[in-house]
């Protein structure tokens, strides 16, 4: 401590380090911190650590240390390279062209002999998904439009300081849990809402489900019940559904009855607006043999492979519409123009 403490005193009395004279020229030469450091650095280190130093007098600093750093300082030059920050940030900057690499495509856009192929990265085709992550996607696919918004009837639209009006964002999600309309999600999503108490059957969320080709569509939410401490909450949304109002086979029975593209009729309610349109219904022949119905196989010429295809076609419409059918009848196709009614329950 005592000669690293000697040498910053030596540097900041200016003091000079060491003079050499010849017989043409005085020459004096003052180290750097950096050269004062390793000087300071090697002493202590130079002695093992039972020995204790002697303390050093400011008489005697001025000659010990011309003595000491101007053979260290000459070995120093010689072993140690100490580059400048300029050297140092060259350096840096021009390895890069010495350095050769396929992936410098900066560098490489600028020299004419190499084409863009040799500079892009290898891209693989996908092979084939396993099993699983297929079932994973038909799962996804399947109950993708189950999941839905859902909005507290109690965040308004407001207007902010520049008079624009702003919507609030969503509080949360439900899942669509059958074909009443029942959908399950969480207290706290429309929390605030329940908060009144409101009694069943009242409007405390709107809900927003996602259609086919990618539409919205917002219904009232009414509370069926909800259960604070489980965290869950049932709505039901009450959807006006346009439709044709006749029974469409299961695709388990119409896949029994060899019905592999297109979705049975099954039941066609008398003086519906399907039997004025002139759809025929599955019955049996006096032998008991089944006589299939009408088949449709596509809505304004939207191709119908199955029940869940035609109704996702119809969710399209509303009520009033008039749609063009094309069924199988037989051996022959027939277009039948029908006018959509609300779909009974």
């Amino acid at each position: 401590m005592q000669v690293i403490s000697s040498a910053c005193n030596l540097w900041s009395l200016g003091v000079p380090t060491h003079t050499t004279t010849t017989t043409t020229t005085t020459t004096t030469s003052l180290l750097s911190r950096r050269e004062i450091c390793f000087d300071g650095m090697s002493s202590v280190c130079s002695h093992s650590p039972n020995h204790v130093l002697p303390p050093i007098s400011i008489s005697r600093c001025s000659s010990t240390i011309q003595d000491e750093t101007l053979d260290f300082g000459a070995m120093l030059r010689k072993a140690v390279l100490s580059p400048t920050r300029r050297a140092l940030m060259a350096s840096l900057t021009m390895y890069p062209c010495f350095c050769s690499s396929r992936y410098l495509s900066a560098l490489a856009l600028g020299d004419p002999s190499v084409t863009l192929e040799e500079v892009t990265p290898p891209v693989f085709s996908p092979g084939p998904l396993f099993p699983i992550e297929d079932r994973i996607v038909q799962l996804f696919e399947r109950n993708t439009y189950s999941v839905v918004n859902i909005f507290d009837v109690t965040l308004r639209p407001q207007l902010n300081v520049t008079g624009v009006v702003e919507i609030p964002e969503g509080n949360g999600s439900g899942v669509v849990w059958d074909e009443d309309g029942h959908i399950v999600t969480n207290y706290h999503v429309i929390g605030n809402a329940l908060s009144r108490n409101p009694n069943a059957g009242e409007i405390v969320a709107r809900v927003n489900i996602l259609a086919s080709e990618g539409l919205q569509k917002n219904f009232e939410g009414r509370l069926v019940g909800a259960d604070r401490l489980k965290d869950l909450a049932v709505l039901k949304a009450w959807v006006v559904r346009a439709g044709l109002n006749v029974e469409i086979a299961p695709d388990l029975i119409a896949n029994q009855l060899n019905v592999r593209n297109g979705a049975l009729v099954l039941l066609v309610p008398a003086n519906s607006v399907a039997a004025k349109a002139g759809l025929n219904p599955t019955t049996r022949g006096f032998a008991g043999n089944i006589v299939l119905g009408d088949i449709i196989v596509a809505v304004d010429n939207k191709p119908v492979k199955s029940k869940a295809e035609l109704l996702k076609a119809l969710d399209e419409y509303n009520v009033g519409d008039k749609v063009v059918l094309m069924v199988q009848r037989g051996s022959e196709k027939l277009e039948l123009p029908v006018v959509l009614e609300e779909q009974s329950s």
